[in-house]
């Protein structure tokens, strides 16, 4: 009997312990603070408060939300008195020189934003003199980014583009398109910047010596030439001309893909980059053609000279448009880019203390992972 009552009293010993574990798990997750918790959106919450303090390029635009579907959700105000109360303040690098005292955070939680639409190489100067810990996020073309800021935005697979019913690109595809206005079995390239730190222009050069390339621009060897393409017109008569179109950036770092390629991934001309690790992850594989995938100027220059007489070869470049590619709307929920996706952000996580970046200028350049001029120089 005695036995029995131990049991029993063991037993009702154990479910008490048992509730008052149960209790205190559900008192320590109840209490925890605002900054543990997920944000809870609600509809009458006010909008999340944006302050551009500087200019973009020198202009000021009221157009940043336009388009996307969480602007009722964000407010972008210029006026620095609204400092206070800002979620967020948005620097772009560009236009740090404008700022003559940077401010402190008005608040706990307020974050610090650094804009760049430029490569880290380029923004080293501008960044120089920004305090240590002055940044707790990042807007760049880096995917790597707080904030995902690319040029063009994103390319969807054909899986992805009818999971998600993506329209697939429109583009032509067929030889008799591709091929029509083709009179010149060379490459162009329009460039105005002749020194570049990836020293691009070497690599063309030694490319020319296999194989024909007209630049046109301010680096044009002559005048006919530099006044080829005046900016601001797009010259499509006489790229057409051509098979290739080189679009090299003017630095080659992580990820940064510019308007030299979003502006140009439709015309009917294979586009010539540097790298490819910069694009094989971004773009339609095979829609391009990258120099380090040849082994010299030589090599290369035999393989497109090969292309402009072998029309099913050329034409292997121009498939990927009949796959079903689809170039993302950039407000679509979770493919949101710039000010859409920095309102995103700010909604979800705006509430969050972070640790602020304590050099942007050394995370700007190992996250950028810039490359200088080691491949022109020793691809020969």
């Amino acid at each position: 009997m005695r036995k029995v009552r131990r049991i029993r009293a063991s037993f009702a010993f154990s479910v008490i312990a048992l509730f008052i574990i149960i209790g205190l798990t559900f008192y320590i997750f109840s209490t925890k603070t605002d900054e543990q918790k997920p944000e809870i959106i609600t509809e009458d919450e006010p909008p999340k408060l944006i302050l551009q303090y500087t200019p973009i390029f020198r202009a000021w635009s009221d157009t940043a939300m336009d388009g996307c579907p969480l602007r009722n959700k964000c407010t972008v105000v210029f006026d620095k008195s609204m400092l206070p109360k800002a979620d967020a303040v948005v620097f772009h690098v560009g236009d740090l020189y404008t700022v003559k005292q940077y401010p402190l955070r008005a608040f706990q939680g307020q974050k610090h934003v650094m804009y760049s639409m430029e490569s880290p190489i380029n923004e080293e100067k501008y960044l120089k003199n920004v305090p240590a810990n002055f940044f707790d996020w990042t807007m760049t073309h880096l995917s790597s980014s707080h904030v995902h800021s690319p040029y063009g935005g994103y390319w969807a697979n054909p899986r992805v583009a009818k999971e998600n019913s993506f329209p697939a690109v429109d583009l032509p595809s067929d030889a008799a398109a591709i091929m029509k206005n083709k009179t010149i079995p060379g490459a162009f390239w329009l460039v105005s910047n002749c020194d570049t730190v990836s020293k691009r222009e070497k690599a063309v050069e030694s490319l020319s010596k296999y194989f024909r390339i007209d630049t046109a621009g301010a680096c044009a060897k002559n005048s006919t030439m530099q006044t080829l393409c005046p900016k601001g017109e797009l010259c499509y008569s006489e790229i057409f001309k051509y098979y290739f179109l080189i679009i090299i950036e003017n630095t080659v770092c992580n990820d940064y893909i510019t308007e030299k390629y979003w502006n140009n991934f439709g015309l009917p001309l294979i586009p010539i980059v540097m790298r490819k690790r910069i694009y094989e992850m971004r773009i339609p594989p095979k829609s391009y053609i990258a120099m380090d995938e040849f082994k010299s100027p030589k090599e290369m220059g035999e393989y497109l000279t090969m292309l402009t007489k072998n029309q099913t070869a050329y034409m292997e470049y121009f498939k990927w448009r009949k796959e079903g590619w689809s170039k993302v709307p950039w407000n679509i929920k979770e493919y949101e880019i710039g000010y859409c996706d920095l309102c995103s952000q700010l909604l979800q996580k705006g509430r969050e203390v972070v640790t602020p970046i304590s050099d942007i200028t050394k995370w700007y350049a190992e996250k950028g992972g810039c490359e200088k001029d080691e491949f022109a120089n020793t691809w020969k």
